[in-house]
């Protein structure tokens, strides 16, 4: 049921200099009570990388797939950063409009599009790129410092995703642009009332 796990080996009669990690996500169950066979299971490259964990070569052609699926993910990446950014000023501008803006609708729904196809590129390099770095070594002095702390967590590399966030001169602009509105809407009301 999610419960977070370590499991330790320990080699006798050699002092430890780095410690082997791996990051496990799945089991090939889900984790709900009916524990049903699921797609994603971590368990089979658990088995390769253990085995191959002091081989020099195989943690070579690991780090350079790493790094080509960054340079493949990095455009997705700033391309999906601008058509949030698209989304954000669409999504506005659509709130904004006083009668129902069928162009402004079909664009927004031609951007939501567009993100939709961007996230099923992203998917998949994605993902092996997160399986890729699940494992990592760390220097025992890294676990020294951080007082002897095993979490993965603690020590996994991520590449987190850059979100948008509009800058605060586009939020004033338009903080300025609701209040006109709000202020003609009033003047409006005003004028019925007379």
């Amino acid at each position: 049921a999610g419960v977070s796990t370590a499991v330790l080996f320990f080699t006798r009669g050699a002092s430890t200099e780095r410690i082997w990690f791996y990051d496990m996500a799945q089991d090939g169950f889900s984790l709900d009570d009916k524990r049903q066979p699921v797609d994603a299971n971590d368990i089979p490259d658990i088995q390769d990388c253990w085995m191959q964990r002091g081989e020099a070569q195989f943690m070579e052609n690991r780090e350079a797939r790493i790094v080509d699926l960054r340079a493949e993910l990095a455009p997705l990446k700033k391309e999906r950063l601008q058509l949030d950014a698209e989304l954000n000023r669409l999504t506005f501008e659509l709130a904004l409009a006083s009668a129902v803006d069928e162009f402004a609708a079909s664009k927004l729904d031609a951007v939501k599009k567009l993100l939709s196809d961007l996230d099923s590129l992203l998917s998949l390099p994605q993902a092996e790129l997160d399986q890729l770095t699940r494992q990592f070594w760390v220097d025992v002095e890294a676990v020294r410092l951080k007082k002897y702390d095993l979490s993965a967590s603690r020590y996994r590399q991520t590449d987190p995703d850059e979100s948008y966030h509009e800058s605060p001169q586009v939020t004033l602009a338009r903080l300025a642009r609701l209040e006109q509105v709000m202020t003609e809407e009033i003047e409006a009301l005003k004028g019925m009332l007379k």
